[in-house]
């Protein structure tokens, strides 16, 4: 028996894409256990961590490569996206050490911290998807929002049901 494994390499494109739509989904699902179920909040926390770990990965040649030019030409939006990532990722990490500790022992302090963090996280997360609309919009429509839609129409268009076959009886009673 012949195994046959799809080879078929995805886009890095349709893997950033994705892979940033669950990132956002569990962003946004950490944010609202932390106001809901906190034991929940925690396990979400750490999954959410290992995505942008992941996230961070994928996108390390960038960050590197840029940093690098930094001081060489750049337009200013390219230089503001470059800051505004280490920026995120120092966030992150402070988000992430800060929440380990308040999942370990009682400090309130830190909880503060982690608060804080927390704030300037999601604003400034909300800022870096403001410089990256164009992209979100062209990739979303190219990759969810066109592929539904054809779905959709392609649904709409079968005869899923069969029509009912009415039985013809001579007599009526």
């Amino acid at each position: 028996m012949n195994l046959t494994i799809n080879t078929r390499k995805i886009s890095k494109t349709k893997l950033n894409f994705w892979q940033d739509a669950v990132t956002l989904l569990i962003f946004i699902a950490v944010a609202v256990t932390a106001f809901t179920n906190v034991q929940l909040h925690k396990w979400i926390g750490l999954g959410l961590s290992i995505i942008v770990f992941i996230h961070l990965a994928l996108h390390w040649q960038w960050l590197v490569s840029m940093s690098k030019r930094f001081t060489k030409k750049m337009s200013v939006k390219l230089r503001l996206k470059l800051l505004l990532d280490w920026v995120l990722l120092l966030l992150f990490l402070l988000l992430t050490f800060s929440g380990i500790i308040v999942a370990l022992i009682y400090a309130p302090n830190v909880t503060s911290f982690h608060n804080v963090c927390f704030y300037l996280f999601t604003g400034l997360s909300a800022a870096h998807l403001a410089l990256n609309w164009k992209w979100i919009l062209h990739n979303g429509s190219r990759l969810l929002i066109v592929p539904v839609t054809q779905f959709v129409i392609a649904l709409s268009q079968r005869d899923t049901l069969p029509k009912p076959q009415l039985e013809q009886t001579g007599a009526s009673q």
